[in-house]
């Protein structure tokens, strides 16, 4: 793989698990996993502690379990005191180990003050706030004259034309703004929708005649796509009308 891309970095993965005694010993044994061997014959760039399903089938593991991996990880720096270690954990294979987003926080401060250089999370798109939050407008940008793209937080549904409105409000000092303030201050204007098509987590909207200079966008009528997720009946959400996005 070097020989035909040398200008990309490569990281190895391995198992870790919470437990007492040589727990790389026992990977090694158990699992046939060996890191500072995989390290010496790869010279990887990085390389990450994948979280072991002893560890992450555990329905109340706190976020910060993986102080207790601190036997493989001096293991590897001692070895190779000058490669990056990151951790990774689970968050949402299965209904018991969804994770919300406070606890995926708390993880990843805990890794960083743990010494790791980074962390990442496997299913990230399925953690607890994909079930419980609403879709919210990120960014928006236009894309035509008469076009807007709409980025959301996650997956959308192609809202009705009909049911979907849209306003505009003015952005006079050309930057987003404190809305708690202005919401009952600033007028709104009901713009006239021609097209809404959804494609992932993003809303492509046809507006006749869209104000020409930079205005803050209000949506009401976005919902996301329950029927999608890996977990059932769970149910759907709505954004919220005073989530709105600025339309540079």
């Amino acid at each position: 793989m070097r020989d035909v891309r040398p200008d990309i970095c490569v990281a190895t993965w391995s198992l870790a698990v919470s437990g007492r005694g040589d727990v790389p010993g026992q990977l090694r044994e158990w699992q046939g996993l060996d890191a500072v061997a995989m390290i010496g014959c790869v010279a990887p760039d990085m390389h990450v502690l994948q979280t072991h399903w002893p560890d992450w089938m555990r329905r109340r593991l706190p976020p910060q379990y993986t102080r207790g991996y601190a036997r493989i990880a001096q293991s590897i720096r001692a070895a190779y005191p000058g490669l990056p270690l990151g951790v990774q954990a689970d968050i949402g294979s299965l209904a018991r180990m969804v994770r919300d987003r406070e606890w995926t926080q708390q993880f990843g401060a805990t890794a960083l003050e743990g010494g790791y250089d980074a962390w990442t999370a496997y299913e990230y798109h399925l953690g607890g706030y994909m079930y419980d939050e609403p879709p919210k407008p990120l960014k928006a940008e236009r894309s035509a004259e008469d076009e807007v793209v709409i980025s959301f937080s996650k997956r959308i549904a192609t809202p009705s034309v009909d049911e979907l409105c849209i306003w505009s409000r003015e952005d006079r000092a050309g930057t987003t703004r404190d809305l708690s303030r202005h919401l009952r201050n600033d007028s709104l204007t009901l713009l006239e929708l021609v097209d809404a098509v959804a494609d992932g987590n993003r809303l492509l909207l046809r507006i006749r005649n869209l104000p020409a200079g930079a205005f803050s966008l209000r949506l009401d009528g976005v919902q996301d796509t329950p029927e999608l997720w890996l977990l059932k009946g769970r149910k759907l959400h709505r954004n919220l009308p005073e989530d709105e996005v600025r339309v540079p």
